[in-house]
């Protein structure tokens, strides 16, 4: 406990070595600079800080998401301490700036304070949750006697709530960390833990899955047709992981490397397709792909692509022409951007 000095010199490994100096080097040494780092250890127990509905009925979706709807629940969050140090007063906050607008507090809630004494007794007493939200609570609050300057080291302490909740299955719901803060007898506050908020009805998220390289492996200069992808790292998927249908558009964008003046893959870069109307296989430029769907599926995954899929509906290929310039010996490499769009349906 109390105010504390650390100082060190630095250097790194090489041979001979740096030694670490000062961002400003007034004090340029050849053995390097000698930091100060002041730090102070206070006298405080952390507290682990737990927020949950107790009365829940409605538990999680299959995606994992908890779920509520309207109606009247038991709000409680816990303060445990993590080391056992006594508090001279406390207070609780709350971070309503994350909670939505549609629950509130319903009623009075309840406040207890519990700690063990020195016969091994379990010390507990329940009041009403102060009006105030900047209060201050002490052991006189509780009814302990006045000889009691500071709570006890180990003391917990619960509040319990009621809300009320006004949603339906896709209204998403927030409700705010709730913090504990220690303020000393000179009026010195420190917050000792906060807990998670709580969040219910998470509408998801859609998310674009795209290969992390593809690789087109060796040629010869007078090879000419198609070339299929000989590895790949990953897939292109799109998955909606809402409650509600999508509008999403997907779109592609060819870059050759600053290093491939002829432009190999920007010029042979196609993706192949089966022409609904025609039922036979076509291809055109990369840079001309589009996926364009007002209607996709909640809960839904769709593969366009992946290596060796044979469900695949798209599916990028080189598309070699009958000769090509010798200026093309080498190593090519492109960026293949992906673009995905969500509209209003």
């Amino acid at each position: 406990m109390g105010k504390h000095s650390f100082t060190f010199i630095g250097q790194d490994n090489a041979s001979p070595n740096n030694r670490a100096y000062d961002e400003n080097q007034r004090n340029k040494k050849a053995d390097g600079d000698t930091f100060i780092w002041n730090y102070e250890v206070l006298n405080l127990p952390a507290y682990n800080v737990v927020q949950k509905i107790t009365n829940n009925p409605y538990g999680t979706d299959k995606n994992d998401h908890q779920k509520i709807l309207n109606g009247s629940y038991n709000l409680v969050t816990t303060y445990t301490p993590k080391a056992n140090a006594p508090v001279h007063s406390v207070m609780f906050g709350h971070e309503s700036t994350s909670d939505t607008p549609n629950w509130s507090n319903s009623g009075t809630g309840q406040i207890t304070a519990s700690y063990t004494d020195a016969s091994g007794k379990t010390i507990t007493a329940t009041k009403p949750v102060a009006a105030d939200p900047q209060k201050v609570y002490d052991p006189s609050y509780f009814g302990w006697d006045s000889s009691m300057k500071a709570f006890p080291a180990g003391i917990q302490f619960t509040i319990k709530r009621t809300i009320k909740v006004e949603a339906t299955k896709n209204t998403p719901v927030t409700i705010g960390p709730d913090t504990i803060i220690s303020k000393a007898a000179d009026g010195t506050t420190q917050e000792l833990g906060r807990s998670d908020g709580l969040n219910f009805n998470s509408v998801g998220s859609v998310v674009l899955n795209v290969p992390a390289s593809i690789d087109y492996g060796k040629k010869h200069l007078n090879f000419a047709g198609e070339i299929a992808s000989k590895t790949a790292k990953g897939e292109l998927s799109i998955f909606n992981d809402t409650a509600d249908k999508q509008k999403i558009l997907l779109t592609a964008e060819i870059t050759d490397s600053s290093q491939d003046s002829n432009q190999l893959f920007s010029n042979f870069l196609d993706y192949k397709y089966k022409d609904s109307k025609t039922n036979t296989t076509s291809y055109d430029n990369i840079s001309k792909f589009k996926y364009d769907n007002s209607s996709f599926p909640a809960d839904h995954k769709l593969l366009l692509w992946k290596l060796g899929g044979s469900d695949n509906i798209m599916e990028p290929v080189l598309k070699m022409p009958q000769s090509i310039s010798s200026n093309n010996i080498g190593k090519h490499q492109a960026t293949l951007t992906w673009t995905m769009t969500l509209g209003p349906n």
